[in-house]
C-alpha cells in the first residue's frame, strides 16, 4: 500500500515533462481557472498509447502527445506547464527504468531524447488554439463563459483535452463534422480499466508511483475497497496526490464509475430479467415498462453529483418541508480563503509575510487541505454554535463551489421559536417583522467609518482589541458588492444591462413584508446602506 518516496529527478517535471515518460495516457477534460485553481468535467477516458497497446519505448515524441490538447487565451508562452528539459527527461527514464518494474522492458529510445529541446516552452509544438476574446456584450447566461473572459489580464490555461461542448461524445468518436472536431486519441483500439489492468496507476502516473507500488491492482494479502484505497492516497503523508492536478480528478471519476458499476452489478443481480438482454431489448424492455426506471434510479442516488443524487436529496428537503414547515432561515458561509491565517498556519506560513499571487499559488496547490480546514470549521461552527445561539430545530445545508473554485456553504434553518411564515395574516406581519429584526440586521453601524489598514480576515480573534470596531470594519470590507461588471453580473434584461444580483439595493427606513397573495413574497428589512 506504501507508494513510497518520489526521488529528486521525478519531483521537478514539469506538466508535458509527466506526459513524455508516462506508458498510458488518461484523457482528463482539466480546465486551469481564475486565481490559478483547477476544475474538470466529463468522462475520464484510458487509451493505450503507442505500439503493443501501451508505449514500450520512450520518451513520446511531443507532437505525438495525444493527451494534451491546450486552449489558450492569450498569445504569451511563457507558462512552466510547457517546460520540457532533455536532460530531466532523460534521468527521469534512466531511474524508472531500473526503478519501476512496469518500466523495466522500456526501450529508451535515445534518438528522441536528443530531439528534445535543452531547454524550452513547446507551446507552440502541442496541438493548441489560441481562443478568440468574447464580446462583452455576449448575452450568454453561461457563468462559465462569461467569467473566464471577465477578466482581460488573466491568463488562463487549458490542459488536457477540454470539453468544449460543441459536440456530443458520439458525434465526436463518429468524427461526422469533419476534422475540426477535437477527437479522442484512436491509438488504441479499446481504452484500459484501471481497476483491473496491472500497473496501471504506476504507468499512468509514475511520477506519484516511481517504485510501480501502492498501485490498486497489485496483489495483496487483503482486500481493500477502492473507497478505501482512494481516502488511503488523499491522506497520504506528503500530500502528492492530493496535490496533483489531474490525479485527484482522475481518482474522483474513477470512483464514480466503479460506483456506478457496484450499482448496477447489485441491480441486476436483484433484477435477473436484465442479465442477459442486449440493449436494444433492454430499450424495448423499459418502454413498456417505463415504472423500471424509478428502481435504475434508486441505485444512482448513491453515487454524489449524478442528477438522481440531486433529485433524491431535494426530495429530502421537501419532506422536510412538508414536516417542518418553510424553513426560517437561508444562510450562505463563504470563505476567506486568501486571508484566513490559522489556514496558513498549518501549511507553515504567517499570512501576513505572503502576497497575494503566493496565497494563490498555496491554495491550488493544497486544495484536500484547505477544503478539509473549511468544512471542518463550518460543521463546528453550524453545531456549536448556531445551532445554540438560534435554537434551531433542524438544518439542512450543502457545500458548493463558486467559478473561481472555492468553496462555500448554503444551508436553511428550522428555528424553535419562529413565528409561522406559511399563513401570515394582516394582525400577523407585526410579528413576524419584530422576529426578523430580532436575528437580520442589513445596517451597517458606521456607514463612513474608515477601513484600517490590513483585511479584518486577517486577525485572529486574540488579536482584536476592539469587538465593535472589528465588527465594523468586517461589515465594510466583507460580502460587498461595490462594482457592477459586464461579463460577471451584468447581463441583457429587456434591452437594458442589469445586476443579476439586483444591486445597488433600495434604502428602507423600517422592515416590511411585500404582500402577495399567501405567503408573503418577499421581506424588505431595514437598510442604510445600499
Amino acid at each position: 500500500m506504501d507508494p513510497m518516496i518520489v526521488p529528486e529527478c521525478l519531483k521537478s517535471l514539469s506538466y508535458v515533462e509527466k506526459q513524455l515518460i508516462a506508458r498510458v495516457h488518461p484523457v482528463v477534460s482539466l480546465y486551469k481557472i481564475k486565481d490559478c485553481q483547477y476544475k474538470y468535467s466529463g468522462n475520464v477516458i484510458n487509451f493505450p498509447q503507442k505500439v503493443q497497446c501501451i508505449a514500450d519505448a520512450l520518451p513520446h515524441n511531443i507532437n505525438d502527445l495525444s493527451s494534451i490538447i491546450t486552449i489558450r487565451l492569450d498569445n504569451s508562452e511563457g507558462h512552466k506547464d510547457f517546460l520540457v528539459r532533455r536532460k530531466a527527461v532523460t534521468e527521469a527514464l534512466v531511474w524508472l527504468q531500473k526503478n519501476n518494474p512496469f518500466y523495466k522492458n522500456v526501450v529508451i529510445n535515445h534518438q528522441r531524447c536528443k530531439d528534445l529541446p535543452t531547454c524550452e516552452n513547446v507551446y507552440h509544438k502541442m496541438k493548441g488554439y489560441t481562443q478568440a476574446e468574447t464580446s462583452d456584450n455576449s448575452e450568454s447566461d453561461s457563468d462559465v463563459g462569461n467569467e473566464l473572459i471577465a477578466d482581460k489580464n488573466d491568463t488562463i490555461n487549458f490542459t488536457d483535452v477540454p470539453d468544449l461542448n460543441t459536440f456530443s461524445q458520439k458525434e465526436q468518436l463518429n468524427n461526422s463534422f469533419g476534422e475540426e472536431i477535437i477527437k479522442y486519441p484512436t491509438i488504441g483500439k479499446k481504452p484500459l480499466s484501471e481497476f483491473d489492468s496491472p500497473g496501471y496507476f504506476a504507468m499512468a502516473f509514475p511520477h506519484l508511483f516511481p517504485y510501480g507500488k501502492g498501485d490498486f491492482t497489485m496483489p495483496r494479502a487483503k482486500k481493500i475497497s477502492f473507497s478505501d484505497y482512494v481516502k488511503h492516497l488523499m491522506l497520504y503523508h506528503d500530500g502528492r496526490f492530493a496535490q496533483d492536478e489531474r490525479f485527484r480528478y482522475f481518482l474522483m471519476n474513477s470512483q464514480m464509475r466503479w460506483q456506478a458499476l457496484n450499482a448496477g452489478n447489485i441491480f441486476t443481480q436483484n433484477n435477473k430479467i436484465f442479465s442477459d438482454m442486449t440493449i436494444l431489448q433492454l430499450k424495448e424492455y423499459l418502454k413498456e415498462h417505463p415504472n423500471v426506471v424509478k428502481n435504475i434510479i434508486f441505485y444512482a442516488s448513491r453515487i454524489r453529483t449524478t442528477r438522481p443524487y440531486w433529485n433524491s436529496r431535494c426530495s429530502e428537503l421537501l419532506e422536510m418541508h412538508n414536516q417542518l414547515g418553510s424553513p426560517t432561515v437561508f444562510l450562505t458561509l463563504s470563505s476567506a480563503d486568501y486571508y484566513w491565517p490559522d489556514f496558513f498556519r498549518l501549511l507553515g506560513y504567517n499570512v501576513l509575510h505572503l502576497t497575494m499571487s503566493e496565497r494563490r499559488k498555496l491554495l491550488s496547490e493544497n486544495p484536500l487541505l484547505f477544503e478539509s480546514f473549511f468544512v471542518k470549521r463550518c460543521t463546528y461552527f453550524m453545531e456549536e454554535c448556531v445551532k445554540h445561539k438560534f435554537n434551531v430545530k433542524d438544518f439542512w445545508y450543502r457545500f458548493e463551489y463558486q467559478h473561481r473554485g472555492s468553496i462555500h456553504l448554503h444551508g436553511l434553518l428550522w428555528l424553535s421559536d419562529s413565528p409561522s411564515i406559511d399563513n401570515v395574516t394582516v394582525d400577523k406581519q407585526k410579528e413576524v417583522i419584530d422576529y426578523f429584526n430580532s436575528i437580520i440586521s442589513c445596517n451597517n453601524p458606521n456607514v463612513n467609518f474608515e477601513v484600517i489598514s490590513g483585511h479584518p480576515c486577517e486577525r485572529r480573534l486574540l488579536e482584536v482589541i476592539n469587538t465593535d470596531n472589528d465588527y465594523i470594519n468586517l461589515v465594510n470590507t466583507v460580502q460587498r458588492h461595490t462594482q457592477c461588471k459586464k461579463g460577471y453580473c451584468l447581463k441583457q434584461k429587456k434591452g437594458t444591462l442589469k445586476c443579476r444580483f439586483n444591486f445597488p439595493f433600495e434604502m428602507e427606513e423600517y422592515t416590511k413584508l411585500i404582500m402577495d397573495g399567501n405567503p408573503f413574497k418577499r421581506n424588505c428589512v431595514e437598510r442604510n446602506d445600499p
